[in-house]
C-alpha cells in the first residue's frame, strides 16, 4: 500500500493547478513521515515511520527509501513556494541522509545520492531566502542538539549555493540575519564538549560556508564584517578558543582572496606576533591556554592557523604589505618559532616543516628589500647554533628555503652565511652535519656557484 501511494503521490507531484497541487501536501506529508523517519535514531537504533514501516539505520538503500526520496524530489521540485511549513525538518533529515552515503561507491545507493543531490541543489536554487535562512538556522541547532554533526556539511552546502542564487539586493537585505547566524555557529568550538575532530569538522563546514558568502561581498561590506569577526575573536579572556576559529577563518579567506585580503591583514598583525609569543615554550612558561595535554593541543592548533594565515598574506602580497614596522613587529615570533618545543621533538620538528619553513621562506620574498634581508637572515643563523640539535636542524632547512626563494638575491648574504655552514659541517651530530653538506650543495645550484672560497 505504502508503495502504490508513494507511486501516485509522484504522479501527483506533477504539474496541476495550484488548486488541486495544494490540498495533497500536508496528508502526504504526513503519510510519508518522511521528516520524522529518523528523528530518534539513536546510535544504531531501529527507528518507526509511523504507521507504515520500519527503517533500520545500518541496512542498506531500499526500494522504499527511493520511492520516498523520489517523492520528496518532486514535491521540493513543483511545489518549492509552498514548503514554508515543512522546510526545516525537511532540511534536517535530506541532509541527515545525504552525509549517510556521502562516500558510499555502492552502486545500489547511487539513485538515492543523485536524487538526495537534485534535491539539496533545488532548495538552494529555488527557495526563498527569507524562508531559507531561517530554516537552516533551525536546523542547524538541532542537528546539534541532537549530535548529528556529519549533517551539517550538506545544509551549509545548501546554504552556501543559495548565495550565488541571491540577488545583491537579497544578499544585503539578508546579510545581518547571516552574520548573526555565523557569529553564533563560529562559537561551536568555544561551547562544544566534543572532542577536537568533530570540533574541526564542523568548524570546517562553518568557516566554508561563511568563505563562500564573502567571495559574494563588496570590500566595503567585507571590511566591517571582518573587524568584528576580529573584534569577537580578540576581546573575551573566557573565550580564547574563539581565537583559533579566527585564524582557521582567515586562512580560508587569505586563501580565496589572495591579493584583495592583505588589504585587511594589518588589523591583526600585532595579535598574531603576540600570540606566536604566548604559545611558544622558548619565550613563556605559561602558555595561552593554560596547562595539561589539551591547552597544548589548543596552542599547536593555533600556532598552525596564525602561520598558514600570514603565510598566505606574505604569497600574495603585491603591494611591498611588509614594510619596516610590520617586519619589526613580525620577525622575531616568527623566527623564533623555530626552536618551539611544544609537543616535544616531534611536534617541532613536524610544526618547522609544515608551518614554520613555508613562513619564513615566503616572508622573505614579501619583504624585497635588502637591509630587512640581512636581519631576517641573521636570526635564521643564529638559531644554526642552537643548543639543540633538532632546531639547528630546522634552522639549516629553513636557510635552505630561502636561498631557494630568493635565488641570487641571496649572494650578498653569503660572506655572513659561510661561516655559519663551516660550523655545521664540523657538527657534533651527525644528523646536523649531514644536513648541513646537503643545503651548501643545494645552495651552489640555486646560486650556480661554489661555495669553497668562501670557507
Amino acid at each position: 500500500m505504502l508503495s502504490l501511494s508513494l507511486r501516485s503521490w509522484i504522479t501527483l507531484a506533477q504539474p496541476l493547478t495550484i488548486e488541486l497541487e495544494i490540498p495533497f501536501v500536508p496528508a502526504h506529508l504526513e503519510e510519508l513521515n518522511f521528516f520524522y523517519s529518523t528523528s530518534d535514531i539513536q546510535g544504531c537504533n531501529v527507528a518507526r515511520i509511523q504507521g507504515r514501516a520500519r527503517f533500520i539505520n545500518e541496512a542498506g538503500p531500499s526500494l522504499m527509501m527511493l520511492s520516498i526520496i523520489t517523492a520528496i524530489h518532486k514535491i521540493v521540485e513543483n511545489l518549492t513556494k509552498f514548503l514554508s511549513p515543512y522546510i526545516h525538518n525537511l532540511l534536517r533529515e535530506i541532509c541527515t541522509l545525504s552525509a549517510k552515503w556521502v562516500n558510499d561507491t555502492d552502486p545500489k545507493i547511487a539513485p538515492i545520492v543523485h536524487k538526495l543531490q537534485l534535491t539539496r541543489e533545488k532548495i538552494s536554487t529555488s527557495l526563498s531566502p527569507r524562508v531559507l535562512v531561517p530554516a537552516v538556522s533551525t536546523c542547524f541547532s538541532q542537528l546539534l542538539r541532537n549530535d548529528r554533526h556529519t549533517a551539517i556539511g550538506p545544509l551549509l552546502h545548501i546554504l552556501s549555493d543559495s548565495f550565488t542564487a541571491m540577488s545583491p539586493e537579497e544578499r544585503v537585505h539578508h546579510q545581518p540575519y547571516l552574520i548573526t547566524f555565523f557569529l553564533e555557529a563560529l562559537q561551536f568550538r568555544s561551547d562544544s564538549s566534543e572532542g577536537l575532530e568533530v570540533v574541526a569538522l564542523v568548524e570546517g563546514h562553518i568557516v566554508d560556508a561563511l568563505v563562500a558568502l564573502v567571495l559574494k561581498l563588496s570590500e566595503s561590506s567585507f571590511r566591517p564584517l571582518y573587524f568584528k569577526l576580529f573584534h569577537w575573536a580578540t576581546n573575551s579572556e573566557s573565550h580564547k578558543d574563539r581565537t583559533i576559529t579566527f585564524y582557521r577563518l582567515s586562512s580560508s579567506i587569505a586563501e580565496h582572496l589572495k591579493g584583495l585580503f592583505v588589504l585587511f591583514a594589518g588589523h591583526f598583525l600585532k595579535n598574531a606576533a603576540g600570540l606566536l609569543d604566548a604559545n611558544n615554550l622558548a619565550k613563556t612558561d605559561t602558555l595561552y591556554f593554560g596547562s595539561g595535554k589539551l591547552a597544548k593541543t589548543k596552542a599547536d592548533l593555533l600556532l598552525q592557523q596564525i602561520l598558514k594565515t600570514l603565510h598566505g598574506v606574505f604569497m600574495y602580497d603585491r603591494q611591498k604589505f611588509i614594510n619596516k614596522e610590520r617586519f619589526d613587529v613580525l620577525m622575531q615570533p616568527i623566527v623564533d618559532q623555530l626552536e618551539n618545543t611544544l609537543g616535544g621533538v616531534e611536534g617541532l620538528q613536524s610544526r618547522a616543516s609544515s608551518f614554520v619553513q613555508p613562513c619564513i621562506a615566503e616572508f622573505a620574498v614579501a619583504i624585497a628589500d635588502d637591509a630587512l634581508w640581512k636581519d631576517l637572515n641573521y636570526q635564521i643563523l643564529l638559531k644554526t647554533s642552537h643548543n639543540m640539535p633538532e632546531v639547528r636542524l630546522a634552522a639549516l632547512q629553513t636557510l635552505c628555503e630561502v636561498a631557494h626563494k630568493l635565488g641570487e638575491d641571496f649572494l650578498p648574504f653569503l660572506p655572513e652565511t659561510v661561516p655559519f655552514l663551516a660550523e655545521r659541517l664540523e657538527d657534533e651530530e651527525e644528523a646536523v652535519e649531514k644536513e648541513a653538506k646537503r643545503v651548501v650543495q643545494e645552495m651552489e645550484e640555486v646560486l650556480g656557484e661554489s661555495l669553497q672560497k668562501y670557507f
